[in-house]
């Protein structure tokens, strides 16, 4: 249970899920492309990496002089495709479709 609190709580931040969708949707990114992607500073890119790295939902490998980022936690990068796809994917074109019934009082 710890575990699944963890995440969820490092997920809660805007800026922290900020960071884990770009990386997610590039694959691997340096921090000052990462900043920029996501409209923050440097600094502050760099700050939210270090805790997602502690807790493993990144990991950081050195290409040349470069430190690239990359999602390492696959529950978490099952939940950004899950986030990704919306909820209207995830429940299939007829349990959304405007208009349908869905059993509310106002269709008795």
């Amino acid at each position: 249970m710890h575990g699944w609190v963890s995440r969820f709580a490092l997920l809660a931040d805007p800026t922290r899920l900020t960071l884990l969708l770009c990386i997610h949707e590039v694959g691997e990114i340096c921090v000052s492309d990462l900043a920029l992607a996501a409209g923050l500073k440097d600094s502050t890119t760099s700050q939210a990496l270090r805790l997602l790295r502690a807790q493993n939902l990144v990991s950081a490998h050195r290409d040349g002089r470069v430190v690239r980022y990359r999602l390492a936690d696959p529950v978490v990068t099952d939940l950004l495709d899950r986030m990704r796809k919306g909820p209207y994917e995830e429940l299939g074109a007829a349990a959304v479709t405007p208009g349908a019934s869905r059993g509310s009082p106002r269709d008795a």
